[in-house]
């Protein structure tokens, strides 16, 4: 299971940077956007649909990356204080009893609606907007099912994470 969650940690990690790619895409494309809109009074719904499509995308990408490197924010009193070995067993509870059967059954629920945009082509709401919102739909119930596999494999784990990292005082 190491392997594979190893492997997992490798394309996770290829995913967050290309998420890095995709906000500096971001970035110039709402400058460009503004520009033209102001500069040369020329708007465009697929503009703005781009925005759209590339903060999903960024946003969704490096979602598998924070669950494996237990990145997430914390605001936990007592746990810090906590021996690992309770540690690992409120992960392992909090993973499978909360977070997995949470991302597996929204991923369940959207398959229809996946399959249904996929069925009729869906593109934006919007006249003049990008085609492909079934491509966007599809990534986020996708991820929805990588996170809950993602716990799944972090509870084989004796210890789901490194809990020592947790331990140390941060640098001031």
């Amino acid at each position: 299971m190491d392997r594979i969650l190893s492997v997992f940690d490798k394309v996770a990690s290829a995913a967050n940077r290309v998420a890095g790619f995709l906000i500096l895409a971001l970035m110039v494309s709402q400058l460009a956007i503004v520009v033209l809109r102001y500069v040369f009074s020329v708007g465009t719904q697929w503009g703005q649909d781009l925005l759209v499509y590339l903060f999903m995308v960024a946003s969704v990408l490096p979602l598998v990356l924070v669950v494996l490197r237990n990145l997430n924010v914390r605001v936990d009193v007592y746990y810090v204080g906590f021996p690992e070995s309770v540690k690992a067993w409120l992960d392992r509870f909090g993973l499978l009893c909360l977070f997995m059967p949470a991302m597996a059954y929204t991923a369940y629920v959207s398959w229809s609606s996946v399959l249904n945009s996929w069925r009729i082509g869906e593109g934006s709401a919007t006249l003049g907007g990008l085609p492909g919102l079934y491509v966007l739909k599809a990534l986020q119930m996708g991820m929805f099912g990588l996170l809950a596999v993602t716990a799944l494999l972090l509870c084989t784990r004796r210890r789901p994470w490194n809990y020592e990292a947790d331990s140390k005082e941060p640098d001031a």
